[in-house]
């Protein structure tokens, strides 16, 4: 039954090309349901549960997976090929699979499949209508959102046939960086749209602003950890609070300069931060032990709620102030007393996304500049009925890379790194440790090991996650139960494998040093005071560039330390800051070391930290002296880049062609994020380049600033669009920075590139920047002193191979081998990197599942390890080990000698 279904773990969705889709219903395609896409544990899948159209089921391959069709992932990555198009690919197979028969000659069953094979193939080809056209992404796009699709399933066992209609639904956030979207079964459509947006009576065919109502309708879809109860008669509002100041520094502002997008040093420049932009106060009751910020989520409402102890604030204002706390009272922003007593929350406009369409409240008579307060109260109260359960998407954490001397460690970054004008002897005294370590890495084996063990344990972002398959585990335990492993050829090969990989890690500037992520906190003093109705817009507590923070220690104060934030993209972005004690930050706030607080009032941070806010956004904090000698110098030589762009103000009507439109300009402009963020760097390294060797710097930094500029726009085109073509602009500075390259350094980029642009046809050269210099130290270091190699069966419990199951080996044998070639043909095809690990994890349960199956006894798995260094079993050596190791692990841990050392 559905009730009883466990939603927490999420659901998955089908993910499939609108090609295919397209080619189903125009040409008959047959489709296969292929289930990477994924519905997180949300306050919307809660909603779809609640549904009684909604179907959900276990999946077959796996019961811990839920599955469900009534919701599909539509990608928009290819187009529909054209008859002539499609007919030259498959010759192009056919072509590759007739080389491959010449190599195959004299092995007839082999010969016989690839026959097979090109036959299927001219087949493919007969099937071709030559009147077939082709269909552009955009007019897929436009097509499938207007019209919607229809699927026709067939069941395997019936043959019944099931005909489903989906319609358009929404981009999540996650979705609308990939251009994909997804789509809903029609019957569900009206509940899911109208719930969404938040039963607000939006009318068809009117001017809306699109770009909003997109993406504040996907909030209540973000993965969450659990939910709260918060009763909305606890909540404060208060009004935005705006600093605003002449920056005394110049500023290079990056706008529009007759047509051109130019970056124009300015000074005196008018700055505007929203100090508390996306801040919640929440009352420490909510808070579970070592949690002091919670990102929530509600309808059209987002924030960073921070752990604080509201109720002992305001008690010990009513003292000083002679008031009685019992029936003392606070002003929201819509005029309400508010007694404090009762408040547990408090939020501002910049939380609470719906205010932006208050004039749905409008009523006859009515205009803005008199009545829009008014018409904000009216949605506040329509809001406040919508119900009391906030998500909680994540809290603050440590992700630390490791410790040395009680002191968290943590990663510096390509972009950090080549933004710092550096000489390679600094870049050396940066690195100096991680050389270290890797000499460890290769010389010790207890280092390794640990090593091996963190890297399980820490936590990693969704590109790092560890297999939970590989190889590690097993060699961790091998390895604890006789050390001896270390000289067999699988672990050998697997720490080689292993020390390579980390060596290219750090060669991607991923250098460890002392520090680790912590999120934003602005003005935590203004903030409380502020919700007594004491607005303050003058610094309180910190002033300029200090922080408080007990990131490396409860007593550290008066320490300075280097701060990054991803985006991070030029040496305009590097800031420094001052850590001081404020008592009142530790009496009413309970923050772990993983929060920061700063001051945004009248400090150019937001800015600096490539415009963040404070919903959850998270730096780098680095104490090492180095690095902050390095960092200074940046902050006292570089100016700060600004966005002085305009808004695209083209208007939109609430259609689903003006969604298709939108959406495919925010999907080419979102696929262009790596690309704006590669072409900043190659300029870093240009400038630096040209500075080491005296050339003249005219005109190359500016295209730093614009490259800083375009990766802000396109990180906000899920919720704003600007007044430029992200992409032509993107070319125009791509166009110099080749033409510059043909001419300095015969068309190569720098040598570091190639482990972060892995293009076709380029060539690599040594540049004068910080990270060709950490290139070339890393790419000299001695190799590892030497270990003998032994055969693995000196490591074995000797049993009677007479007794092992002959059969059965060569069963195991024959899985892994189809394992192998299932797992060779997903790394072969251009998967995306979440799909494809989806795809791998899916693939290794199922054949784990076949070995489970077989009851192999410890003689036929001792015969089966004896031989492991057989050629025979050269290319699936590591997959069988692990195959057996999972499946049978007792087994297979005690036909290996117990011996330490």
């Amino acid at each position: 039954m559905k009730k009883n279904l466990d939603i927490k773990k999420g659901c998955y969705i089908p993910s499939i090309e609108a090609c295919d889709i397209w080619e189903h219903m125009n040409r008959n395609k047959e489709l296969y349901y292929d289930y990477t896409g994924f519905v997180p544990y949300s306050l919307e899948l809660l909603h779809l549960y609640d549904q009684k159209e909604f179907n959900i089921y276990q999946s077959s391959r796996s019961r811990n997976k839920l599955q469900s069709r009534d919701i599909i992932n539509v990608k928009f990555d290819n187009v529909v090929q054209s008859a002539q198009k499609k007919k030259d690919t498959i010759e192009k197979e056919k072509i590759a699979k007739n080389k491959e028969l010449a190599l195959f000659k004299g092995d007839e069953e082999k010969t016989n499949q690839i026959k097979a094979y090109i036959k299927e193939l001219d087949e493919k080809i007969k099937s071709i209508d030559d009147k077939w056209i082709g269909v552009s992404k955009e007019s897929l796009r436009n097509e499938l959102y207007i019209n919607g699709f229809t699927l026709h399933r067939v069941d395997k066992k019936t043959k019944e046939v099931f005909t489903e209609v989906y319609r358009m639904y929404k981009r999540t956030s996650s979705k609308s960086r990939k251009g994909q979207c997804l789509f809903i079964k029609e019957s569900l459509l009206k509940e899911m749209n109208d719930w969404s947006r938040m039963r607000l009576k939006f009318v068809e065919e009117e001017p809306v602003d699109l770009a909003s109502l997109s993406s504040y309708s996907a909030l209540v879809s973000s993965s969450i950890e659990r939910t709260l109860k918060i009763n909305p008669k606890s909540i404060l509002v208060v009004d935005e609070v705006i600093s605003k100041w002449n920056e005394k520094n110049k500023v290079n502002v990056v706008k529009l300069v007759e047509g051109e997008v130019k970056s124009v040093p300015i000074e005196g420049h008018e700055i505007e931060n929203s100090i508390f932009d996306g801040e919640i106060l929440l009352d420490k009751e909510f808070f579970k032990e070592n949690e002091s910020m919670l990102l929530l989520r509600h309808h059209w409402s987002k924030g960073a709620a921070f752990s604080t102890n509201l109720q002992e604030f305001f008690k010990d204002y009513a003292k000083e102030n002679n008031e009685d706390y019992e029936t003392m009272t606070v002003k929201s922003m819509f005029n309400e007393e508010i007694p404090v007593k009762q408040i547990k929350l408090v939020l501002n406009p910049t939380c609470i996304k719906f205010l932006k369409m208050s004039y749905l409240f409008k009523q006859e008579g009515e205009n803005e500049k008199e009545h829009g307060l008014l018409w904000q109260k009216r949605i506040w109260e329509h809001w406040k009925g919508l119900g009391d359960v906030w998500g909680v998407c994540k809290h603050d954490k440590s992700n630390r890379r490791g410790s040395k001397d009680g002191m968290p460690l943590q990663r510096l970054s390509y972009q950090m790194v080549n933004s710092l004008e550096a000489s390679e002897k600094e870049i050396a005294e940066l690195a100096k440790e991680e050389v270290e370590y890797i000499y460890k890495l290769k010389n010790d084996p207890e280092v390794f090991i640990e090593h091996v063990v963190r890297n399980r344990k820490e936590v990693k972002s969704e590109e790092e996650k560890v297999d939970m398959f590989s190889s590690d585990k097993m060699f961790v335990d091998l390895y604890n139960q006789n050390q001896e492993i270390i000289h067999s050829t699988p672990f050998k090969k697997f720490k080689a494998d292993t020390i390579y990989n980390y060596v290219k890690d750090v060669k991607k500037g991923r250098i460890r040093l002392s520090g680790d992520y912590a999120v934003l906190f602005s003005c935590p003093i203004n903030y409380l005071y502020h919700a007594v109705n004491e607005t303050n817009i003058k610094p309180m507590g910190l002033k300029k560039n200090e922080v408080y923070t007990t990131l490396f220690g409860e007593n550290n104060f008066d320490e300075e330390y280097t701060i990054f934030r991803n985006p991070h993209t030029s040496a305009s972005n590097v800031w420094v800051g001052r850590n001081i004690n404020v008592p009142k930050i530790k009496k009413y706030f309970n923050l772990s070391p993983n929060v920061i607080c700063i001051n945004s009032c009248e400090e150019n941070v937001m800015n600096r930290l490539s415009g963040c806010d404070f919903d959850s956004d998270s730096v780098a904090i680095f104490k090492n002296e180095h690095l902050l000698s390095l960092s200074k110098k940046c902050l006292e030589k570089y100016n700060v880049c600004i966005n002085g762009l305009e808004a695209d103000k083209t208007p939109y009507t609430l259609n689903l062609e003006s969604m298709a439109k939108l959406d495919h300009i925010l999907a080419r402009s979102t696929t262009e994020i790596g690309s704006i963020v590669n072409e900043g760097q190659l300029f870093n390294a240009i400038y630096y380049d040209y500075l080491h060797n005296g050339k003249e710097l005219k005109d190359i930094y500016e295209k730093t600033d614009i490259m800083t500029v375009l990766s802000m726009c396109s990180i906000d085109s899920a919720k704003r669009k600007y007044d430029i073509n992200i992409g032509s602009v993107l070319r125009k500075v791509q166009k110099v920075s080749k033409s510059i390259r043909d001419i300095q350094f015969e068309g190569a980029k720098p040598n570091f590139f190639q482990y972060i642009d892995k293009k076709d046809k380029v060539t690599f050269t040594h540049y004068n920047t910080p990270m060709d210099y950490l290139y070339n130290i890393l790419s000299n270091l001695d190799d590892a002193n030497g270990v003998k190699t032994y055969n693995i069966r000196k490591v074995l419990t000797k049993v009677n191979v007479d007794n092992a199951n002959r059969k059965q080996r060569l069963k195991v044998k024959e899985i892994v081998e189809d394992l192998v070639k299932e797992l060779e043909s997903i790394h072969s095809k251009n998967y995306r990197k979440k799909e494809k690990n989806i795809k791998v994890s899916n693939v290794k349960s199922e054949y784990l599942c076949k070995i489970g199956k077989l009851k192999i006894k410890p003689d036929t798995m001792y015969s089966i390890l004896r031989d492991i260094d057989e050629d025979k079993y050269k290319s699936i050596k590591l997959n069988l080990m692990n195959c057996l190791y999972y499946a049978h692990k007792e087994t297979f841990l005690n036909c290996f000698k117990k011996s330490h050392g």
